[in-house]
């Protein structure tokens, strides 16, 4: 039918037909990796919305809005991780969003002392090998996470900020 057809080929000027399969790796490799267009459409995006300055405002008396300077928060976001900066982390986040459907960002929480069950930092997962979990039921519909290489290690739902786009075909 037309809507297979349309999702599992990409078909351009001049470009090569490419099969994309359900593995999320297909589209990493051959729709962002391999075509230059589909390539620079989302760097152009999320570098753009990567540059964007991180601020925080606390709502006052009158719903008048005051700039906060310093905060935790904003320390967490402007070094996400020992390994990233704010936007190569925003970057990175947003880019499996657009080419897969899906970013999430693991968050390890403090296990002890005033700051306890806070984040101390935040790890962009490869979203093309994170595999969700079945919870319950509808009202619980994910037990966890998992990566493809690391299938034992099962990330909670708690841990994990999943960031994805709206599913409108619930009870197809």
């Amino acid at each position: 039918d037309l809507m297979s057809l349309v999702t599992s080929r990409w078909i351009g000027w001049g470009m090569t037909v490419t099969d994309l399969n359900q593995d999320k790796s297909d589209y990493v490799k051959k729709a962002y990796m391999a075509n230059h267009f589909v390539y620079q459409t989302v760097n152009f995006i999320t570098t753009k919305a990567a540059r964007v300055p991180i601020r925080l405002y606390q709502k006052g008396k009158d719903s008048e809005l005051k700039e906060i300077q310093k905060h935790p928060i904003l320390d967490l976001l402007a070094k996400p991780n020992k390994y990233q900066g704010s936007e190569e982390f925003t970057n990175q986040v947003l880019g499996y969003k657009l080419i897969v459907g899906n970013s999430y960002i693991y968050t390890p929480k403090l296990e002890a002392g005033a700051n306890m069950g806070k984040p101390y930092e935040l790890q962009s997962m490869p979203a093309h090998l994170v595999e969700i979990k079945n919870g319950r039921s509808w009202m619980e519909p994910i037990g966890g996470y998992t990566i493809q290489y690391a299938p034992d290690v099962v990330f909670t739902p708690e841990e994990v900020i999943h960031m994805r786009y709206p599913a409108y075909d619930f009870d197809l």
